[in-house]
């Protein structure tokens, strides 16, 4: 079981992006949508805000109609950043909403968890 944290982002057909987050036995794999929210911009400056200011964000992507939060918050140590992400379902609001669910807890080094996440935004490219 590795303890690191591996990010990919493959762009899909109309609108879709292919998302991998994969953390000890915890995965999220999934297609999400590129909107309403702007989901790779709210990441990229949840993560440099988390890395300059150690200000905690989240960034929000869509199922349509259900989400994920990928949440970046202070980690057990100074250094450390953690990421969760939740899913939530529904966002829209016309049917029974469902608890929300961690599927995936992730802490380690703020600028190693920086980098993986800035060469998986490279690969865009």
């Amino acid at each position: 079981m590795s303890d690191r944290l591996s990010v990919e982002f493959v762009p899909s057909i109309n609108g879709w992006l292919q998302v991998t987050l994969r953390s000890h036995d915890m995965e999220l794999d999934d297609r999400v949508s590129y909107t309403p929210n702007d989901f790779l911009s709210e990441l990229a400056s949840a993560l440099v805000a988390f890395l300059e200011t150690r200000r905690e964000g989240t960034a929000r992507c869509s199922l349509e109609p259900d989400g994920y939060d990928i949440l970046l918050e202070a980690g057990s140590v100074p250094s450390s950043l953690r990421v969760k992400v939740i899913v939530s379902p529904d966002q829209r609001g016309d049917r029974p909403r469902g608890a929300p669910e961690v599927v995936l807890v992730h802490e380690g080094d703020a600028l190693h968890i920086g980098r993986t996440f800035w060469r998986a935004f490279r690969k865009l490219e």
